[in-house]
């Protein structure tokens, strides 16, 4: 009796055959790239530049590669946070020198800096404070009353407690509201042509809307209120700046149009500029550190690297900062409203 022997399945040259295994399948080189089928004789493919040999990473390996891309790299990442801090623009000069495989990328180095800060935000809290507002604001000052408002050691216990705050409290409330409502009637008659102030435009009408609820949820709760606005302005704020960063980069091109340099140029420095910005506010996360020192601190890099870059003497470049403060300050309030506004 002849026996039928099983054909066996060569799993280099039909790997799919085998994805029931729990094994991991690493592919062997056969002369032609897995991505893009060109013939590949090296360890790298000529067309697209793929790795040809080809395997699945452990965790391990992906760290590793982490790990060398960064740091073991011939020291890349050390090398660049020192040029950043010890030279102002001079980051930005050696980009445009050509010289960018010893350094991180300009992009790569902003969002590394500015991840690890928002998530040491999130975990050591905010460089932001709350401070309660007891100011002579009739609104406040009942709120602070019956925040207070707890009975005495004399006081019964149990529901005679609870009845006597609920009965205070809603005193208090009704007292306001009535008061508010006297106040929002004679601001309205005071008024010229009452209600024909209201826009036409929905988006204004919409934009004041949002506003009054803000004021009267800050009217009512002001530390809730500002806690809940910080914490979700400082969720939000990656996008903000970074949604501004174009804007200041084309203010620069405005600012140096005799440079001849192009836009990219300047983005390149805005990156770096706002990447240096992000390592002062990871030192401002640190207990009792100083906010003063540290602003002025980047004031002088931010000129000393204008000077760096853009060329020029001292007093110009003082000048064209202040400018440029002053009109990216605009566009930066103008982000804060409506990212304030959006919160609503």
């Amino acid at each position: 009796m002849t026996s039928t022997a099983t054909p066996q399945i060569d799993h280099r040259e039909h790997p799919e055959q085998c994805a029931d295994s729990t094994e991991i399948v690493h592919r062997e080189h056969h002369g032609n790239c897995a991505n893009c089928e060109h013939p590949a004789p090296e360890n790298f493919c000529p067309a697209c530049g793929q790795k040809t040999h080809i395997e699945t990473p452990t965790l391990f390996e992906f760290i590793h590669e982490y790990l060398h891309h960064y740091v073991a790299l011939e020291g890349t990442l050390t090398r660049t946070l020192w040029t950043l801090i010890t030279g102002p623009g001079r980051l930005t000069t050696e980009y445009i020198a050509g010289r960018r495989q010893r350094y991180i990328k300009p992009l790569q180095l902003y969002l590394t800096i500015s991840f690890i800060f928002f998530v040491l935000l999130g975990l050591f809290g905010s460089i932001v404070h709350v401070i309660p507002n007891t100011g002579g604001d009739e609104q406040t000052q009942a709120q602070v009353i019956i925040k207070n408002l707890h009975p005495g050691p004399r006081a019964a216990s149990g529901a005679d407690e609870d009845s006597a705050q609920d009965k205070a409290e809603a005193a208090l409330e009704l007292a306001l509201d009535k008061k508010e409502q006297a106040r929002d009637a004679a601001k309205d008659k005071a008024k010229p042509g009452g209600q024909m102030l209201s826009s036409d435009v929905p988006w204004i009408n919409n934009f004041g809307a949002r506003l009054e609820r803000l004021k009267d949820e800050y009217m009512a709760h002001p530390d809730d209120t500002m806690a809940h606005l910080q914490k979700e302005g400082m969720r939000k704020l990656p996008y903000v700046v970074f949604m501004l960063m174009p804007i200041f980069a084309f203010l620069l091109r405005i600012t140096y149009f005799r440079r001849r340099f192009v836009y990219g140029v300047h983005l390149v420095f805005v990156l770096h500029v706002h990447a240096f910005a992000y390592l002062l506010f990871l030192l401002s996360l640190l207990p009792f550190a100083p906010a003063g020192p540290l602003a002025t601190v980047f004031v002088v890099y931010f000129v000393a690297a204008l000077r760096k870059v853009y060329g020029g003497r001292w007093i110009p470049q003082i000048l064209r900062a202040l400018a440029l403060f002053i009109v990216y300050g605009l566009f930066v309030a103008f982000g804060l409203l409506g990212l304030v506004i959006s919160l609503i």
